[in-house]
């Protein structure tokens, strides 16, 4: 589901996907209500997260919140833009002046659940690097 989008149909909890991702812009599918978005609208969906993505507030943990926020009802949560933005807010906890130590316990607590969502993602998308790095130390 790393470019799966929720379905934008009323009350349906799918998530949409091309039917094949071995042609090119292929319409989206949603898997429960085989409802229909062209690739065109996709792509243009895409291309505005994208460009407020990339004009987002850089190493900030508020924008990186308001992101995920804002994109829920459209994303996967496993979209790459989600883990693009994930991965930035779990590395941001802490880096603040004290590290860590000064950390409040509400951010503590959200950063090991990031972690262990990317954890359990990464587990799944490439299983044996996962297993390697853990032992490599």
């Amino acid at each position: 589901m790393f470019n799966a989008l929720k379905c934008n149909r009323m009350n349906c909890p799918g998530y949409m996907l091309p039917k094949t991702f071995f042609e090119q812009e292929q319409d989206y599918i949603c898997k429960i209500c085989e409802s229909i978005v062209p690739y065109a609208e996709i792509e243009k969906i895409l291309e505005n997260i994208g460009i407020y993505l990339s004009t987002m507030k850089k190493n900030d943990i508020i924008a990186c919140n308001e992101f995920i926020s804002r994109y829920e009802s459209t994303l996967h949560p496993n979209h790459f833009y989600n883990i693009d933005v994930t991965i930035a807010l779990a590395q941001l906890i802490g880096q603040q002046t004290g590290g860590l130590a000064a950390v409040e316990k509400d951010l503590l607590i959200e950063k090991i659940e990031l972690c262990k969502k990317l954890d359990k993602l990464l587990k799944t998308l490439v299983p044996g690097n996962v297993f390697y790095l853990r032992n490599d130390n």
